[in-house]
């Protein structure tokens, strides 16, 4: 017996709306790395 999984609409929403969420969390992290190894090499400048 086969029985075909239904995937409610709503759960792809969630789906899609969690990966956005993700990318976006993603790419604000390393986005602040980046401002945070800047903000070192800076300091690090002005000490020399």
């Amino acid at each position: 017996i086969t029985e075909k999984p239904q995937i409610c609409p709503i759960a792809k929403g969630t789906v899609k709306k969690t990966g956005i969420v993700f990318v976006i969390a993603f790419m604000l992290s390393v986005f602040t790395a980046f401002l945070r190894e800047g903000l070192q090499k800076r300091k690090v400048r002005r000490e020399k």
